[in-house]
């Protein structure tokens, strides 16, 4: 694909022609570099002008899948400079590793008149660990500035391509003018190809290429794939939304089967009855829950005296959860199996929670292997079994007519509370006989604030009385992990101190630590001083403490959903009481806004009785998800909020 650039007053714009495979390594303009902006989105910080992707596979025993990336990136803002840093993930574990084969880079500016060439210096290439199973090339090309062009090339080789293709995403977090990608697949491999997000292919071709495939002598026919888009919008991320994967525009590509030159024929994809058996024998799964012994041995005699099954049930949680420690790895395979995981006091989330699942089963309880794709994971694919969508694993503990969804990975998480990471859609369970089924990740708890405040207007000025604030469900949990940030109480009480601005706190108490309380409360005993002084007035602001800063919702139409995980409840009562001789003669006005179909509301009123006035501040999310269709209520919502939060009562002497 050939592309025409033409500055016209200082501003980008780009008509598309037809190329070939890629296009030519150095060939910028004068006159791309002289244009200042981009006419599509006047906001963008840089703009890819050309892309191209190349994915295929290596006939060569040595080389797996190598792919080529080539891009030009036209700097238009002082935010982009960032793109100038080169960041390639490549993929290790104890056998293989993702290589990168080759790099070049380059910066372009203009110099008199001319276009001036600045290459990096290879041997300037970093490589960074970034966990156990990833190292990143870092690279940063020079002379980058406002109104540059950089140029990318760079080749990867990966052994890891076995299950998945190379996925391509079309959108980034700036704009493209054109983006185009080559998938050339060997007929031995048979995958399924799914695109997602809301912008269209201006290309999506398909041919045959004979005998592109020759390992070790043999040969085979080639799918060679070709998709386009063309003037790109930016996938701009906004708060309250699950994996970008789920909605950026993008190409993924899933194996479904394998065709061996020998006649064999590997079926990856397979149904769920298939499935069932191999995540039950699966040595680092199912495998693992013949150790359950193992896991209760020390409190086996202790148990024994426990008839109530959920109280049981809640002992086994508490001593998996208090006996390994999470070493922040993911996963819902075990890494080096649950009875050296209990030795060795630390594992994965899949060490941990086929501990918990093995123990209860040794204690002849209902317990049940669900696997769970994370919020940042994405969704997983429900057709069919895509056990590799999957990156979690929680326990399913059936007591009586009632579930629980249990995870021992955190020591402030409650029995039957998930992780607000493991929110996300609908969990596959593997009973211990019969068929897996999807289960509704259905939140136990919320988020849930009450606070109560009762002042008294001092003739003074001043403001003395008592707050208390009250948090439940993942509000609670909140404040559980943020005092255990702290080394002790009086510092966690230090740093409240610096976020209640003008308010003095004289006394302090702090009730619901543990994990087996239904709130955690702070209750202060409060003296305000500092009002604001207006002549014979003074100003208060009665949101003392978690005041929005802005609104979370600034896009002006969201293409995707607003996911808060669970439902959200935030009320405030202030009870103010002042002296006869004052009177209020501002203050915000009743404000009130209800979602339609019950989705939620917001309510606002004051009532004064001339020496006393009361607040009633409720904000209500009552689903979990909204629809971009209600966006704009969820955005009207929290303005109105904000509104309210940020405006001063005006109190003022009688005349």
């Amino acid at each position: 694909m050939k592309l025409v650039l033409t500055a016209i007053i200082s501003v980008i714009t780009f008509v598309v022609v037809a190329q070939d495979h890629g296009f030519p390594y150095g060939q910028v303009s004068a006159e791309q570099l002289a244009a200042t902006g981009y006419a599509r989105d006047s906001s963008a910080s840089a703009v890819v002008l050309r892309e191209f992707g190349d994915a295929y596979v290596s006939s060569s025993a040595d080389r797996g899948l190598i792919f080529e990336h080539h891009y030009l990136i036209k700097i238009l803002k002082t935010e982009g400079l960032n793109k100038a840093n080169i960041s390639i993930p490549l993929r290790r574990n104890d056998t293989k590793q993702q290589q990168l084969l080759s790099i070049k880079a380059s910066s372009y500016n203009l110099k008199n008149g001319s276009v001036e060439e600045t290459a990096i210096n290879t041997k300037n290439i970093f490589t960074e660990k970034t966990n156990k199973y990833w190292d990143e090339k870092k690279i940063s090309i020079p002379n980058v500035r406002v109104g540059s062009i950089i140029e990318v090339l760079y080749t990867t080789d990966d052994p890891f391509f076995f299950y998945n293709f190379h996925t391509w995403e079309f959108q980034s977090d700036i704009p493209k003018v054109y983006s185009e990608y080559w998938a050339t697949i060997p007929g031995n491999f048979i995958y399924n190809i799914t695109w997602r997000g809301f912008q269209k292919f201006s290309k999506n071709e398909s041919e045959l290429i004979r005998e592109c495939y020759s390992p070790a002598g043999q040969k085979a026919d080639c799918g060679r794939y070709k998709m386009a888009m063309e003037n790109i919008p930016a996938f701009k991320e906004e708060g309250f939304m699950t994996a970008k994967s789920n909605f950026i525009s993008a190409v993924y590509f899933e194996l479904s089967e394998v065709r061996y030159f020998d006649g064999r024929v590997d079926k990856i994809t397979k149904d769920w009855k298939d499935a069932d058996s191999e995540i039950r024998t699966e040595p680092k799964i199912g495998g693992q829950l013949k150790r359950g012994k193992d896991i209760i041995g020390k409190i086996e005699s202790e148990l024994n005296a426990i008839s109530d099954p959920l109280e049981k049930a809640k002992r086994i949680y508490n001593h998996v959860n208090t006996t390994i420690l999470w070493n922040e790895y993911m996963g819902m395979v075990s890494d080096e199996g649950i009875k050296k995981a209990m030795e060795k006091k630390t594992g994965n989330i899949a060490d941990i929670n086929l501990a918990l699942i093995a123990g209860m089963r040794a204690a002849d309880l209902n317990v049940e292997i669900a696997l769970i794709s994370t919020r940042l994971n994405g969704v997983p694919t429900e057709l069919h079994p895509v056990i590799t969508d999957f990156n979690y694993v929680v326990a399913k503990v059936n007591i009586g007519d009632k579930s629980y969804l249990v995870d021992a990975s955190d020591p402030y998480l409650p029995f039957g509370m998930l992780p607000f990471r493991c929110l996300n859609g609908k969990a596959r369970v593997f009973p211990e006989k019969g068929p897996s089924y999807w289960y509704d990740i259905v939140p136990a708890e919320k988020f849930k604030e009450v606070s109560i405040m009762n002042l008294t207007l001092q003739p003074e000025g001043t403001i003395k009385g008592n707050l208390e604030y009250a948090y439940y469900g993942y509000d609670a949990y909140d404040k559980r992990t943020d005092l255990a940030s702290f080394n002790t109480k009086e510092d966690y009480l230090a740093d409240l101190k610096k976020k209640m601005k003008l308010v003095t706190i004289n006394s302090f108490e702090l009730i619901g630590e543990d994990i087996y309380d239904p709130k955690v409360v702070h209750k202060f005993d409060v003296e305000i001083e500092a009002l604001s002084q207006l002549g014979d007035g003074f100003t208060l602001n009665p949101f003392f403490l978690d005041k929005l800063e802005s609104n979370p919702f600034k896009l002006t139409e969201r293409l995707y959903p607003v996911n808060f995980g669970t439902t959200q409840e935030y009320t405030i009562i202030l009870n103010l009481t002042y002296p006869e001789n004052f009177m209020i003669v501002e203050k915000p006005e009743r404000n009130t806004l209800t979602i339609p179909g019950g989705g939620g509301k917001f309510l606002f009123e004051v009532t004064d009785s001339g020496t006393k006035a009361t607040m009633t501040y409720s904000l209500v999310l009552s689903r979990p998800v909204y629809t971009s269709a209600e966006y704009k209520y969820l955005k009207e919502l929290f303005n109105r909020a904000l509104q309210v939060q940020n405006y001063d009562w005006l109190f003022k002497k009688k005349q």
